[in-house]
């Protein structure tokens, strides 16, 4: 996409191929020409600033989070009925905050420093055997994953299907990428 071209802008849609594969053109362009665009075809403004979306992030009467998963999931909801914390507005989100916020905190994440450093080394040691791997599914990807798996209290040898399953919700819009068993499950 030429970043110069008004017209490949025109039509911007957050969940395109397009978009999704390289967004940084099209967010540089809605923070200098569009900073608070309609989305015709989700019903949504895009809000770009930091500054604005910190004022809308703050006042859940006025903006609701709540649509969020139906514009993320569309029609596809991996758990109908389920509350998203990153889609929830108070007190909901600050009830399913309450319940991590311990695993996440400073001193609890520094305590595990020692074992991430063992991980990544056993990650390392893994992708060095290999004549050629790749990065991502090798190392980026599980890592983080094990680590939260970890630090929710998820056994590791549910590791894989925490990690399969993150991967089915965080498809999000796009659902369609999902085949029927990931979606079943």
């Amino acid at each position: 996409m030429a970043a110069s071209d008004p017209a490949a802008f025109a039509d911007y849609d957050p969940l395109s191929p397009a978009v999704r594969r390289d967004p940084y053109p099209y967010y540089a362009h809605l923070r200098s020409s569009a900073p608070v665009k309609y989305l015709p075809s989700l019903e949504a403004f895009a809000v770009s600033r930091h500054e604005d979306v910190r004022r809308l992030l703050m006042d859940p009467e006025l903006f609701s989070s709540e649509p969020l998963i139906q514009i993320a999931f569309g029609a596809f909801n991996p758990a109908p009925g389920a509350t998203y914390m990153i889609a929830a507005d108070p007190p909901d989100h600050s009830r399913l905050r309450g319940l991590v916020n311990k695993a996440f905190s400073r001193r609890y994440v520094a305590e595990l420093r020692a074992d991430i450093a063992a991980r990544v080394e056993r990650f390392l040691v893994r992708m060095e055997e290999e004549r050629e791997f790749d990065f991502t599914g090798t190392f980026a990807a599980p890592l983080p994953v094990s680590v939260i798996a970890d630090m929710l209290g998820v056994e590791s040898e549910m590791h894989a299907s925490f990690r399969r399953w993150s991967n089915n919700v965080t498809a999000g819009g796009n659902a369609a990428a999902l085949d029927d068993a990931q979606r079943e499950e």
